[in-house]
């Protein structure tokens, strides 16, 4: 019996350490393959039928993983996915093309190519496309969010990509234009300046001054002070103001065109009131004017009334949604990279859900001016 045992030991020693040595020579051979430059990665090749198996297959697995089960906000809400659709004319569709807009040629070439969304969104789950949206994919040039701790915006996103299969050219169209305007060129136009587009840098699709921003959620910018203004649009520039929608634009700008938008905005009318529940408006009013010293808020109006500092914005005019989105933001730790982010966090996060609603129920509707 004991010598059975000692036999069966070496077997599977030597069975241990022929594997041990298999896998040496493997490690070894694929590393010798590598440096030896056989094997052509060119793009224009195209991967083997296994790799793009395995590629694929790995893929989908480590999403379905990673993805958790957090619930999704309503991805129905038209504010949701009409900003989602603002971004995605600019970030998105020169690589995975639009209604009516083709792949760009030279994204198709990539390997892999990026496909048309349209077709694969219907593939995964709510919480697999904002996982993809947020995070990226490795090997496919698919890149991660630009703003650390938006999740509102890439919900925005995951939003709009779940209404895409359904959208004809003409809906994407007026969705992500917003309230821009496309020029219809002339021919000596054409042969000059080239074709008149939506182009990411149109701050009229969200910020038009005479109309209402296509989604609630977006801010609007007219009377805002000049020095808010600036300061805003080069803590987006240099990555001290964090989101995916805002920083692609103002990174696009240089100091002088800063300068001149902030002009531009600040010298229009400020918007008018918003309809909003006048219990809701007296209860926010008691709390931007006295504050509450039990919960340690300080009056709203010290920083965000029509006299006070110059580089805060006036909060006159603005939307519910946004002003509640933007507390709820700040409550959650996804806007205190600056000095005065991490002040307006330390606040939110003493706020009740009722005192958010009835701050913004009282700035929507006109007070503070």
């Amino acid at each position: 019996m004991r010598r059975d045992m000692v036999l069966s030991r070496r077997i599977f020693l030597k069975g241990v350490l022929i594997l041990a040595g298999l896998a040496l020579a493997g490690a070894v051979g694929a590393v010798l393959f590598a440096y030896s430059g056989l094997y052509n990665v060119a793009a224009s090749r195209g991967h083997p039928l296994w790799l793009n198996w395995f590629l694929e297959t790995g893929m989908r697995r480590s999403v379905q993983f990673h993805s958790g089960d957090a619930p999704p906000p309503d991805l129905s809400d038209p504010a949701l996915i009409a900003l989602g659709a603002a971004h995605f004319q600019g970030g998105c569709a020169p690589c995975h093309g639009a209604p009516g807009q083709p792949i760009n040629p030279v994204y198709e070439h990539m390997l892999p190519s990026p496909p048309s969304l349209s077709g694969h969104v219907p593939r995964w789950e709510d919480r697999e496309l904002f996982w993809i949206v947020e995070h990226g994919l490795q090997y496919a040039g698919m890149p991660a969010w630009s703003g650390e701790n938006r999740q509102d915006e890439v919900w925005a996103v995951a939003a709009f990509l779940r209404r895409l299969p359904e959208m004809d050219a003409k809906t994407y169209q007026a969705l992500a234009r917003g309230n821009a305007e496309i020029e219809r060129a002339s021919a000596a136009q054409f042969v000059n300046t080239g074709r008149s587009a939506l182009h990411l840098t149109a701050c009229a699709r969200c910020h038009e001054h005479d109309a209402a921003p296509p989604s609630g959620l977006v801010p609007r910018l007219a009377g805002q002070p000049q020095a808010y203004l600036k300061r805003a649009l080069n803590e987006y520039r240099e990555d001290k103001r964090q989101s995916g929608i805002m920083e692609p634009v103002a990174v696009s700008l240089d100091e002088s065109q800063i300068a001149k938008l902030a002009d531009y905005y600040a010298s229009l009318p400020a918007p008018p009131a918003n309809n909003a529940p006048p219990g809701k408006v007296s209860a926010g009013k008691r709390i931007a004017l006295e504050g509450d010293p039990k919960r340690g808020l300080p009056p709203c109006e010290s920083c965000h009334g029509a006299d006070a500092l110059a580089d805060y914005p006036r909060l006159a005019g603005q939307s519910v949604d946004y002003i509640a989105s933007q507390l709820e933001l700040w409550r959650s730790g996804g806007r205190a990279q600056t000095p005065q982010g991490d002040l307006m966090a330390e606040i939110a996060e003493r706020m009740s859900d009722e005192q958010i609603d009835a701050v913004a129920n009282y700035y929507a509707g006109g007070g503070g001016r």
